[in-house]
């Protein structure tokens, strides 16, 4: 007797597989975000705290293109974190602008030390 040969099974067809389109998302802008700081030195990490707090009280004059203005001041931070000494090193070339970045220095004198916790004088930190 002739075996009796069964025919193949028909090939799977799976559907084809498509990308799905594209989509555009907006950019994302986080007004008011904790700003992240990954530094690890209290030094830096107070100056970038004492940045923070007069950026945050400085009545920065409106309408101006004042992208690449930089100012340079020096101050001085006691340990009861009471400003003082504060230097003008250098100013970005308008009175303005300039005039309320020395503004800020007498609406913030004192900034809050007690979360940061510093070497003595005269001891080092490393």
């Amino acid at each position: 007797m002739a075996e009796e040969t069964k025919p193949a099974a028909p090939p799977v067809t799976a559907p084809p597989v498509v990308a799905p389109p594209s989509v555009d998302v907006p950019s994302f802008e986080f007004e008011g975000g904790k700003t992240v700081n990954s530094e690890s030195d209290p030094v830096q990490l107070y100056k970038g705290y004492l940045e923070y707090v007069l950026r945050s009280k400085w009545n920065k004059p409106d309408n101006m293109e004042d992208d690449q203005y930089v100012a340079e001041v020096q101050v001085n931070v006691d340990k009861t974190g009471t400003l003082g000494s504060v230097a003008w090193q250098k100013g970005s070339g308008n009175d303005k602008w300039d005039q309320s970045v020395k503004d800020v220095f007498k609406t913030v004198q004192t900034i809050d030390r007690r979360h940061h916790e510093f070497p003595a004088a005269g001891d080092d930190p490393f």
